[in-house]
């Protein structure tokens, strides 16, 4: 199914196909479609792809039935007209899979392997003749990871560890967002050549960190938050139950103790009790998170060295480099790729919270602030743009549509 020409010494790059995306929820309010997805469709719709996105908006029923293109991508929430379970709906699952098949693709590229999405490829899988079958994992979803916080009854969790687990040996190939959850899939059986490490990326700042038009804007972010000229900022972007808030009002009594004056912005919905001069920020829109980071100095971002923290990849820490803002980081799953230390923020050991402090004060020493920024604005969008990621989403393709006999009987 499919031809594939030679591109130079990078190997195999696809020649244009018809691509379906499929989530598991709408764009809102979860994350994984609107940060992840989109910007790998828009990225292969770059590279010559026909690329739809499709969605069961369940969580999101101001969607229903709304479609549009966005950067040459075809995006089509499904309509939830006389869908009465939402959240579990065969019927719903049924409208998904034919508005899958009414795109003709030559691959069906699910994003997480439960809920619809996870439908969505045993229907495929089930089909004498049928597209090419890639999942996404992006988080751990069985019993080790979300199954037990995310699932509404103990069927539910059973299902989705199933899912994941299926996913893991039946499709056709894998990406992954971080390390961890490529181990896992080689573990549950998947072959190494249809496993491919495809992290989140950036876009970079526009306008650039360090131009006029950006310090112009720096200083409006600043004093929308009411930050003052010499007061440093920190920025704590986590989400609810992230990271414990008594450890972080460890760490911000060891930075307080050394700089009185600093500010802690909370963004993220996270919430701490903490005895110094914190700013709760609440959700923000992805322009919100923007000017948050142009007003911090640094940024941080402890984690707990758990499976699920492991499994991660934030897609929070890619873009606030390309901004500007240097981070500091808990050595904990894919922290090390994304932050070069020393170069473009800090990382402490894992449970190191007085080495994480530590490291927090030394971005905030002096010049270095700005010296890391610069850097950090450099550099990550050179390494994390979203065309090399498709790039390497593209070698997923590759693989799931060579001959499928190559592929192992896994029970």
């Amino acid at each position: 199914m499919g031809h594939y020409s030679t591109s130079g010494p990078k190997g195999l790059t696809p020649e244009p196909k018809r691509i379906a995306l499929v989530g598991p929820f709408g764009l809102s309010p979860k994350g994984t479609m609107r940060v992840r997805a989109v910007p790998l469709a828009r990225a292969l719709a770059r590279r010559g792809h026909a690329v739809s996105i499709i969605l069961p908006p369940w969580d999101a029923p101001a969607d229903s039935g709304r479609a549009w293109r966005d950067a040459g991508v075809a995006m089509q929430c499904l309509s939830l007209a006389g869908i009465q379970r939402r959240r579990a709906s065969l019927r719903l699952g049924l409208r998904l899979w034919r508005a899958v098949l009414a795109t003709r693709p030559a691959i069906v590229y699910c994003f997480k392997p439960i809920g619809y999405s996870g439908l969505i490829g045993w229907l495929i899988k089930a089909m004498p003749r049928r597209p090419a079958l890639v999942f996404d994992l992006d988080d751990l979803e069985g019993r080790a990871g979300w199954a037990g916080p995310a699932s509404h009854t103990p069927a539910e969790a059973w299902l989705r560890e199933a899912q994941e687990r299926w996913a893991m040996r039946h499709a056709d190939a894998l990406t992954t967002a971080s390390d961890f959850l490529r181990q896992a899939a080689l573990a549950a059986g998947m072959p190494a050549g249809r496993v491919h490490l495809a992290r989140n990326g950036c876009a970079p700042a526009d306008p650039p960190v360090g131009a006029s038009a950006w310090e112009a804007e720096r200083r409006r972010a600043r004093q929308r938050f009411g930050i003052a000229p010499d007061e440093p900022a920190i920025l704590w972007g986590a989400r609810p139950g992230e990271f414990p808030p008594e450890r972080l009002a460890e760490i911000m009594a060891r930075v307080w103790a050394a700089r009185p004056a600093a500010r802690l912005l909370i963004a993220g919905g996270a919430e701490a009790a903490l005895a110094g001069p914190a700013v709760a920020l609440g959700w923000l829109e992805p322009a919100d998170w923007r000017a948050a980071a142009q007003a911090a100095d640094i940024g941080i971002l402890p984690m707990d060295d758990t499976p699920l923290q492991r499994a991660r990849c934030p897609a929070k820490m890619p873009q606030m480099l390309a901004w500007g803002l240097p981070l500091v980081a808990h050595a904990v799953g894919e922290a090390p790729a994304y932050i070069e230390d020393g170069l473009t923020g800090r990382l402490a050991p894992a449970g190191d919270d007085a080495a994480f402090a530590d490291a927090a004060l030394s971005l905030l020493a002096g010049s270095a602030p700005r010296d890391y920024s610069l850097r950090a604005a450099a550099r990550a969008p050179a390494l994390w743009n979203w065309d090399r990621q498709a790039g390497l989403v593209e070698q997923a393709f590759v693989a799931a549509e060579a001959p499928r006999t190559a592929q192992p009987r896994v029970g």
